[in-house]
């Protein structure tokens, strides 16, 4: 009995173990390039989520189209560590983003807004460019790159809205 329970523990353990393998797909960096022409204050943000031996580091740093003290609030950069729920939960969104689909996001509305998201790791890297992601996500097929946007958005840290 006592055998049969090891065995069940260990061959539970290596399922685990692979589904943790799958999660990961080798992703070590996440990077998002926000620009919103029409904003004045997070005109430009840039989230760069590195996994390291043993952190995940999240590096954001946000500016506003004007030089003035008005928008410097605005005017962000700053470095944290967050958990691995976090990261998987962004390498999950991310890895839905399909080139595919996304070859009929051409926005009819162009609200000024670019955003790429590129992830990878030091041999090889996904790059996404889409304007206006939230218009009509649906039909455009931009759901996946959308929400990825917004999750890495949040984590950032950036009071964006």
């Amino acid at each position: 009995m006592i055998k049969y329970l090891a065995l069940v523990a260990f061959f539970s353990l290596g399922c685990v173990q692979k589904r943790q393998v799958a999660i990961d797909l080798g992703i070590t960096r996440i990077t998002l390039n926000h620009e919103d022409n029409l904003r004045i204050p997070f005109h430009w943000i840039r989230v760069t989520i590195e996994k390291r031996m043993d952190s995940i580091i999240v590096h954001s740093i946000s500016k506003p189209s004007e030089d003035s003290m008005k928008w410097e609030y605005s005017r962000i950069d700053t470095s944290f560590a967050i958990s691995s729920a976090s990261y998987n939960k962004l390498i999950s969104l991310v890895s839905q983003i399909s080139a595919e689909d996304l070859k009929s996001s051409r926005a009819i509305v162009d609200d000024g807004t670019s955003v790429t998201i590129s992830y990878g790791n030091s041999k090889s890297e996904q790059t996404f460019d889409v304007s206006t992601p939230a218009y009509d996500a649906e039909r455009r097929k931009t759901k996946h790159f959308f929400e990825a946007d917004m999750e890495i958005l949040k984590i950032s840290r950036i009071p964006f809205e």
